[in-house]
């Protein structure tokens, strides 16, 4: 969604992150969680295994502005969500980074109800687009 507005350094930061955010829950990458995370390198214009691993205590040094902040937490949000099983592991997770990245968590739980509200239409879009294909 929102990645594009990351530098490149910040884009590899993501994706070692991502892939924390993605195990945590059961210790692997299914392949729909696993789709979902080669678009986003594609939308970054990174290889799959072009993570950069920091020391979390560091990311604020990485992202000192509270915009870039925002969209590292948003887009592990909703990777996390990529497999429609948003796992209380994750949440944790995600409440960790937003402790982290010094976002309140209050605007975390906004960022979970609107990525939450955004797969919901994203799949009545499908849903429309499907039926549409088999009335032809």
């Amino acid at each position: 969604m929102f990645l594009s507005s990351l530098s490149h350094i910040q884009k590899k930061i993501f994706l070692g992150l991502a892939k924390e955010i993605l195990i945590a829950d059961d210790d692997q990458i299914d392949h729909r969680e696993e789709a979902y995370l080669r678009g986003l390198c594609s939308e970054m214009s990174l290889g799959y295994n072009d993570e950069n691993n920091i020391d979390k205590k560091e990311l604020i040094l990485f992202f000192p502005e509270i915009e870039a902040r925002r969209v590292l937490l948003l887009e592990l949000v909703a990777l996390a969500y990529s497999n429609q099983n948003y796992h209380e592991s994750q949440d944790k997770y995600t409440d960790d980074m937003a402790n982290t990245l010094d976002i309140p968590i209050k605007d975390l739980r906004i960022m979970e109800q609107l990525v939450h509200e955004h797969i919901i239409i994203r799949d009545k879009f499908v849903t429309i687009i499907e039926a549409n294909n088999r009335s032809e």
